[in-house]
């Protein structure tokens, strides 16, 4: 999994590259049902380094699938375009 920072309107946000593509990651934690953990900020790429090795494993799935998705969902932009 390759994180990424990139900027949006709210400042600067974590993101995961997968492929062509950037998914935010807190997004991606959302879908992944890792919201719950207070002590991770997942628009923080040095709070999501710090995640349990199955908490990363399940955002990294996650992300492949907001991916999939492209365009069709708001947390997911082009790297081009980042």
């Amino acid at each position: 999994m390759r994180l990424v920072t990139f900027a949006t309107q709210a400042g600067l946000r974590a993101g995961i590259l997968v492929g062509d593509w950037v998914v935010s990651a807190s997004a991606a934690a959302r879908e992944a049902n890792l919201t719950g953990d207070p002590g991770i900020d997942w628009d923080s790429n040095r709070s999501i380094i710090q995640a349990s090795p199955e908490d990363l494993a399940r955002l990294e799935l996650a992300a492949q699938s907001l991916a999939a998705s492209k365009t069709t969902h708001p947390a997911v932009q082009r790297a081009a375009e980042v």
